[in-house]
């Protein structure tokens, strides 16, 4: 299980601390609603890149592997008053996608 934030949801967060921040204090940023497990993620991209679940392949977990990964960020919202959008875990996920594509060849050898 992950917990996944919007890019610009999560620029608007560190504008926010800019802005408003105690200096020298440490504040959280994710989206306690906005978790999906990393399966779920998959199956979503392989239905958006129109790719049979078939390539899906499970491998044995590394040790010491973490369940879940979460963000408390109660003190950003409760502290600072930030107002978190409600943008929905996979809203942006074909956005997302498309962006890696058209940039393709940034990493390509």
């Amino acid at each position: 299980m992950r917990e996944w934030i919007w890019v610009i949801d999560n620029c608007k967060a560190i504008w926010h601390i800019l802005k408003y921040g105690n200096n020298g204090e440490i504040y959280n940023i994710g989206k306690r609603d906005n978790r999906i497990s990393n399966i779920n993620l998959i199956r979503c991209i392989l239905e958006i890149l129109d790719k049979p679940q078939s390539l899906i392949k499970f491998v044995e977990d590394r040790k010491g592997h973490d369940r879940k990964y979460a963000i408390d960020s109660r003190k950003l919202i409760n502290e600072l008053m930030f107002i978190q959008k409600d943008t929905p875990p996979l809203h942006y996920l074909g956005d997302t996608i498309d962006w890696y594509l058209e940039h393709q060849d940034y990493w390509e050898d």
